[in-house]
């Protein structure tokens, strides 16, 4: 069963492409566990059309959105345009990132939304999706809060952070999901990358503080100097750029 992202990028100022750390990390994971992914990058301008024709071509059975507030908007819209074709094709669609998490209440805002998930989402997608491809009842799993039949929203606990970053795989920047050197070309040879998750700071003005209160256990978390150092070996070796930002929200 096939799971197909779809990450909205539209009317960022700045001109560069961006790569989506949590959505690529989340195909990593799924690909992982032995299921296919693909990415539907709706980059500038917004596009229906296209993103029904991907769904015609590749048939997933999954449709997993991401977007923080500014970009919720865009997947509403979407949903609501190609929702009903999406739900004749017997295709789950889920929500999920900062906008969802902290405001899972966006559930009842689209009836063609089936799914939400909060928090860190890796684990969560990949019992999701076994759930799915084994035509199995998920309304239970841990994370998602699920809508049924008849409206009713089923909310589920959270599951505890994710201890150790180290067992997570490196995020997909395979050329069948995402053109990654395009991305690196549009931001002046850039690539940005993380070393870790959570910020030990409570700034009035940010998201983290809030995010880290979603789910038990450490917060602030770091992948350790091997593991870092390996996934940007990787990268190097794989495509060309001329400098490397850490986008850690602390460094």
């Amino acid at each position: 069963m096939k799971t197909l992202f779809v990450y909205t990028d539209i009317n960022v100022k700045g001109g560069a492409k961006s790569y989506h750390f949590g959505v690529g990390i989340l195909s990593a994971a799924l690909k992982r566990a032995g299921f296919p992914t693909s990415l539907h990058y709706m980059y500038d301008h917004y596009d229906p059309r296209g993103l029904l024709a991907r769904i015609e071509r590749e048939s997933p059975g999954l449709l997993a959105f991401t977007g923080d507030s500014t970009q919720f908007p865009y997947v509403k819209k979407l949903l609501a345009e190609i929702g009903p074709e999406v739900g004749k094709r017997g295709i789950v669609t889920l929500v999920g990132g900062t906008h969802a998490s902290l405001y899972p209440d966006c559930i009842n805002e689209s009836p063609h939304l089936d799914v939400l998930c909060r928090g860190e989402g890796e684990e969560t997608i990949v019992e999701l999706v076994q759930r799915l491809a084994g035509g199995r009842n998920f309304s239970d799993v841990r994370n998602l809060w699920v809508k049924r039949a008849d409206g009713e929203i089923i909310k589920n606990p959270m599951r505890p952070f994710i201890e150790d970053l180290d067992s997570l795989p490196f995020s997909d920047r395979d050329p069948d999901f995402i053109d990654y050197q395009a991305i690196i070309d549009s931001d002046f040879d850039r690539v940005m990358f993380m070393l870790s998750r959570g910020c030990p700071y409570s700034c009035t003005y940010c998201g983290s503080p809030a995010m880290g209160k979603l789910q038990e256990g450490k917060y602030v978390r770091f992948f350790s100097v091997d593991r870092a150092i390996g996934e940007l070996k990787d990268i190097q070796a794989r495509f060309r750029f001329k400098s490397i930002f850490f986008a850690d929200d602390v460094f």
